[in-house]
């Protein structure tokens, strides 16, 4: 359970207010709603990531000015453009379009773990590690891949995938990931040094996520509503704009739901 790149709380300011929450949550002194742990954690950390820490104190920065905002644009990007390359023109197609051609015929595990690599090559510390792992985990569920399937089973799940929900389903998939565990990772250590047992804290994990996840999806929904995803060049600057502009958004409406 968990991200297994968590770190402590940082301390005063908004974490002080974000560690009472989460105690009252479990012992039962102070209710507060999920969406209003996860916007304190993400004021806290000053953005939804652990870049925006700063020295382990929290509280301030602008809406989408910290954490992992400004490298989430070309990773975005790249998923998409990767993406539509597979729909198109199969799983072949995707890894040329990344440069990486060589992975042709090889292992999925190989294949899926490299392509994530690449995509988020240029994000560096816990962000980056994270979002790594995140592309793993959606390439890997949206293609339905069992432990013992190989490329070929990699390249079908994936086409089945993408014709049934789209290019924007993938990003979907990798957000919901990616943002859960970079705002979890905040406050982990001190959710499970705080939870009476294991059943709480499955529940209070599962609760986390469906806030990040309600929003992630409510941000897609917006850009699918104005059209864009029908027209869009994802390895261009749209793919990136829009990137940016998707984790703004959210960013922007889990802040909102923590206390000013």
């Amino acid at each position: 359970m968990g991200t297994s790149k968590s770190l402590a709380p940082g301390s005063g300011g908004a974490w002080t207010g974000l560690k009472g929450d989460i105690t009252g949550h479990f012992t039962g002194s102070r209710r507060s709603s999920f969406g209003s742990i996860v916007g304190n954690a993400v004021r806290a950390a000053g953005g939804i990531g652990v870049g925006g820490r700063r020295g382990g104190r929290g509280g301030g920065g602008s809406a989408a000015g910290g954490g992992a905002g400004g490298s989430i644009g070309p990773v975005v990007g790249g998923l998409g453009g990767f993406a539509e390359a597979v729909r198109d023109r199969g799983l072949a197609g995707g890894l040329e379009a990344l440069g990486l051609g060589e992975l042709e015929g090889k292992s999925a595990v190989e294949v899926v773990a490299t392509v994530a690599d690449h995509l988020a090559a240029a994000v560096e510390g816990i962000d980056g590690e994270l979002m790594r792992e995140a592309l793993r985990e959606a390439i890997i569920e949206a293609a339905a891949l069992g432990d013992s399937d190989g490329y070929a089973d990699l390249e079908g799940g994936l086409q089945s995938f993408l014709r049934d929900e789209g290019v924007e389903g993938l990003v979907e998939v990798f957000l919901c990931k990616f943002v859960f565990d970079a705002v979890w990772a905040n406050f982990e250590e001190h959710a499970q040094a705080k939870a009476t047992d294991r059943n709480a804290l499955e529940a209070f994990v599962n609760a986390i996520d469906g806030v990040c996840a309600s929003e992630v999806r409510g941000a897609l929904d917006d850009v699918r509503d104005r059209g864009e995803f029908n027209t869009m060049d994802w390895f261009g600057q749209d793919g990136q704009r829009v990137g940016r502009e998707i984790f703004a958004t959210i960013e922007t409406r889990l802040r909102a739901m923590g206390e000013a």
